[in-house]
């Protein structure tokens, strides 16, 4: 991608799959010189949701938005700190119910 308007749209294409959740930030990679040294900013390394569910052992579901918000969250509170919960919660307000 050399122009500019390829980029823009490939990072909104993105983030209109992560908004419907069907794909998910995996991790980041360190882009590397060939002497092995750190070069540039990290990639982001991204995943089908599906591969990352199976990857991760996580069952799929099929609930209702509000059921699902529930299953979601009762699953993160005794694993995340309180206020990445929260802001989870917040994020996903807006989301239909």
């Amino acid at each position: 991608m050399q122009d500019k308007a390829d980029k823009t749209a490939f990072d909104h294409a993105l983030i209109d799959l992560q908004n419907t959740a069907d794909i998910v930030i995996s991790g980041v990679a360190e882009n590397r010189n060939d002497q092995g040294n750190k070069s540039g900013w990290n990639g982001t390394c991204h995943m089908l949701t599906e591969s990352w569910m199976e990857a991760h052992r996580i069952e799929h579901l099929q609930l209702p938005p509000i059921d699902a918000k529930t299953h979601l969250f009762a699953w993160l509170k005794p694993r995340w700190e309180e206020q990445a919960v929260v802001y989870l919660q917040k994020k996903l307000a807006s989301f239909p119910s």
